[in-house]
């Protein structure tokens, strides 16, 4: 069991788990897989952070993919992006059969990406929509160009010649340039028109919350953070994404609250320190009114009840 919160899943780890044979690319900076829902990827099906860039396409069959806790049904044709720091859950999709799932994926480490010769705020600004709608329905003529980019990267990286690894850092940032087309296809958004101020102000404070959840409870902190009274941050965010701040505070939470019972061996007591409760009265009320059981109680079900 980890000895911490939400479960890091490292390119390293998440390569190990894939048979040997099925990836093509350069140790853990970059590499491309083919994968239907085996049972090394079970540890998928419980939230977690996976520390590098991916982008996942469907080939084949149904899954539902929940990444910062908003869920996504994907299915052939679809694309899906995945950022360093995003919980992401997958689970198999009503009806579906698990013996049809097929994806590719294209894994991008952080000191890999940082390196590209891209402008990556131009692609990845707090504004845009791959950080808030990670998935995207390609058209017919938009999945040829998919393949044709998977094709050209399994003949780079199968063969050996000067050149290799720049030559994939260029399809690479071709291929997230392709995704923000297709964005503006969607109508999400545009590269040459900066965010609404709403927006703008939803993005940051998800930002804010990722990074400073377990340690500030407070709307109070996210609003003077970002220079704004709690009041109309709240109605922003709630305008935005139908939940309140102090909601979507409490949803983090109460998440990193159950993977520290379910895959941790820490007393309650500790769990309630690390996030940063008053006391292990003030935690037990809370978690209960969010999950209708005491932390004892869902740690003892052995219930998966996210």
């Amino acid at each position: 069991m980890q000895s911490d919160g939400l479960n890091r899943i490292s390119l390293k780890r998440f390569k190990e788990m894939l048979p040997p044979g099925r990836t093509l690319g350069f140790g853990e900076d970059f590499f491309v897989a083919d994968f239907g829902y085996e049972e090394y990827l079970d540890i998928l099906r419980y939230p977690c952070r996976i520390d590098g860039y991916m982008a996942a396409f469907c080939i084949g069959g149904e899954l539902v993919v929940s990444v910062n806790l908003s869920d996504y049904r994907i299915s052939p044709g679809m694309l899906l992006f995945n950022l360093p720091g995003n919980i992401v859950r997958i689970s198999l999709a009503e009806g579906a059969d698990v013996s049809d799932l097929k994806f590719v994926v294209a894994a991008v480490s952080a000191d890999f990406m940082s390196s590209l010769k891209m402008d990556v705020r131009r692609v990845f600004s707090k504004g845009n929509s791959i950080m808030r709608n990670p998935c995207m329905k390609l058209t017919p003529g938009e999945i040829e160009v998919a393949y044709d980019y998977l094709n050209l990267a399994d003949r780079i990286l199968a063969k050996d010649f000067m050149f290799r690894k720049d030559c994939i850092a260029s399809l690479v940032s071709s291929i997230f340039y392709f995704a923000g087309s297709v964005l503006e296809r969607m109508g999400e958004y545009s590269v040459h028109e900066p965010a609404s101020r709403g927006r703008k102000i939803y993005d940051d404070f998800m930002d804010l919350l990722s990074e400073h959840h377990i340690e500030e409870h407070n709307v109070g902190f996210y609003a003077s953070e970002l220079c704004l009274t709690p009041k109309y941050l709240s109605g922003v965010i709630r305008g935005i994404s139908g939940r309140s701040a102090s909601e979507w505070i409490d949803a983090y939470l109460v998440l990193e609250s159950k993977n520290m019972l379910r895959f941790t061996e820490m007393p309650v007591k500790e769990i309630v320190d690390r996030l940063n409760f008053s006391n292990q009265s003030v935690f037990c009320k809370f978690f209960r009114m969010h999950t209708g059981m005491t932390p004892g109680e869902y740690r003892r079900s052995g219930k998966n009840s996210y």
